[in-house]
């Protein structure tokens, strides 16, 4: 009666649709006992399927509408009684928490617990007089490599959140689980990459015919994307204050590890970078050979209703870019700066992540962000950063009663350019941006690999030149490179912090301001005038890691004590 009290919510399973090889759609659920997931091969697959809808995005991570990116220097989000704001004001603690996601990762690890000691072991044999019987168990096999990544990846969810944390590997009863004590940081850094290391070379590089082709499924890349995401953030600041350079070098070496891949070919890897315009990340970004790993959502016009400039049918504005990222995007090669075309031969990057003044997108309508204008000032609830978000938006989409238009999207958890970026972040710390002190062993040196970013055909923006760095001044480049490729992908949050960089950015928040100009008597040209809003934000060092949730502690004081400074 216990266990079945406990497996109870692990055990709520969504039938899938199953169509277009989407295993992540679900349309109904059911709850079933041990036995009878066990004994069916598509309830185990829902079982998994389940375990997967964990996976986090930041389309709406904080009271269902909010970016994380609007917590940091990126983006301001306009509605002031969301709660994003407790973030950046100081109002926030253990009694009062955002993107609060402690219980759910929990959750989903001891779902991953409960399959990989549960429901490891079937035969199916209803269906081994199944011509595809060799084909179900070999997806049926392939699930517990799926199983052990994202019970590692949702350990690392919450490692970068709140730092020790208890590891659980086995399925617990609430009593049980309550006594758990943290463990500290660099031996959950060790679990996840022994993990990732076990499981990559058994991971199929590509889910082809013999998994009926199915999309959205932890492959090869991830394993190795995750273990080089997790060394970059052990090595970093704030978990490696002592520099070992021991910790910059095992980064180097798993980024690496998959370039030297790429460079091979393997199956499963991307072979060749690609051109710019094939990167717009929109709702079907998951098809495109640079995304390893997205999160993907069904069709619904829910990010652009809280995106949309205010002014437009359905438009509730929302997550806006703020000037410190926008002035981060500099000239095309040979290109001069124009102070009455301020958006003209910029880094094409910048059209692709923030919707400016002047530019038709929505209802293929002009943005008028100017004050007076259709979506600017003093409009309630227009922008006062004076831009809107475009990235991962998709300007069709309608909501008109007449021509309603929704579409699918998708969140991207890792793309090779992080990679690159990642390996040339560690080869700099390690190294400096021009030594490659093992060739063999490095396909790069740091600049060489942030140039295969920056060096994409249809960017056409300058790319670093050796000789014209040192390993300080690179690294703050590629701090800016990061920013500029990453924005609103959910890393600038979480780089400002193993950075150790939050009092030098979060408290100077720049917005431009855009006027009519009074000379010009057709009202056609503006006025832009930017605008530091100084120590508008607070920052506290505390905030490097979140306050372990008090209802946490109430039930395990094992826990305590908390974070420095949420005490």
């Amino acid at each position: 009666m216990k266990k079945t009290i406990f497996y109870i919510a692990s055990l709520l399973l969504f039938a899938s649709c199953m169509t277009d090889g989407n295993f992540l759609e679900y349309d109904e659920s059911s709850v079933y006992n041990i036995e009878a997931i066990k004994s069916n091969f598509d309830r185990t697959n829902q079982f998994v399927a389940n375990i997967y809808s964990y996976l986090p995005d930041d389309f709406y991570s904080v009271d269902a509408s909010a970016m994380r990116s609007s917590a940091c220097d990126e983006g301001e989000y306009v509605w002031p009684t969301n709660r994003i704001h407790i973030m950046t004001n100081g109002q926030w603690s253990p009694r009062k928490t955002a993107d609060d996601l402690w219980a759910t990762f929990y959750t989903g690890i001891r779902a991953a617990n409960l399959y990989l000691e549960k429901l490891n072991s079937s035969t199916f044999d209803y269906l081994q007089y199944d011509e595809d019987y060799t084909k179900y168990m070999k997806r049926y096999r392939n699930f517990e490599y799926e199983v052990r990544f994202l019970r590692a990846f949702y350990h690392f969810e919450l490692l970068k959140r709140y730092g020790d944390i208890p590891i659980e590997t086995t399925t617990l009863t609430d009593a049980q689980a309550n006594t758990l004590t943290r463990t500290p940081f660099d031996e959950v850094v060790k679990f996840i990459v022994d993990e990732c290391d076990s499981i990559k070379e058994k991971l199929p590089p590509v889910y082809d015919a013999n998994f009926q082709n199915e999309i959205s499924r932890i492959s090869k890349a991830a394993a190795y994307a995750l273990k080089s995401r997790v060394l970059l953030y052990a090595a970093s600041p704030l978990h490696n204050p002592a520099n070992d350079q021991s910790k910059w070098i095992a980064a180097a070496d798993a980024a690496a590890d998959i370039l030297r891949a790429m460079d091979r070919k393997e199956p499963g890897f991307m072979t060749a970078v690609l051109p710019f315009y094939e990167l717009i990340l929109s709702g079907t970004n998951y098809t495109q050979a640079e995304v390893i790993l997205a999160t993907r959502a069904g069709q619904s016009g829910t990010l652009e209703r809280n995106n949309f400039p205010i002014g437009v049918e359905g438009g509730n504005s929302g997550n806006c870019p703020t000037h410190n990222l926008v002035e981060k995007y500099g000239m095309q090669s040979g290109k001069v700066f124009d102070e009455t075309k301020p958006w003209t031969n910029r880094d094409p990057r910048l059209g692709k992540v923030v919707l400016l003044n002047g530019e038709r997108f929505a209802y293929n309508a002009i943005t008028e962000i100017w004050e007076g204008g259709l979506n600017g000032l003093p409009k309630i609830g227009a922008t006062k950063t004076g831009y809107y978000l475009r990235k991962f938006l998709i300007g069709d989409t309608n909501f008109k009663p007449s021509q309603g238009a929704t579409f699918s999207h998708a969140f991207v958890l890792f793309r090779y350019a992080e990679i690159y970026l990642n390996y040339a972040e560690a080869m700099n710390e390690a190294y400096g941006p021009n030594t490659n002190p093992d060739p063999a062993r490095y396909p790069k040196t740091a600049i060489e690999a942030a140039n295969v970013v920056r060096g994409r055909r249809g960017l056409l923006i300058p790319t670093y030149t050796a000789g014209d760095f040192n390993q300080a001044s690179f690294q703050a480049e590629l701090r800016d490179e990061r920013w500029r490729e990453f924005a609103f992908e959910d890393h600038r949050f979480w780089d400002i912090r193993r950075w150790k960089i939050g009092n030098e950015t979060q408290r100077d928040i720049k917005r431009l301001r855009i006027q009519l100009d009074p000379a010009d008597p057709r009202g056609r040209t503006y006025i832009y005038t930017v605008v530091e809003d100084k120590d508008a934000r607070v920052w506290d060092d505390k905030m490097y890691l979140y306050p372990i949730p008090q209802s946490e502690i109430d039930k395990n004081p094992n826990l305590r004590p908390n974070n420095p400074g949420w005490e």
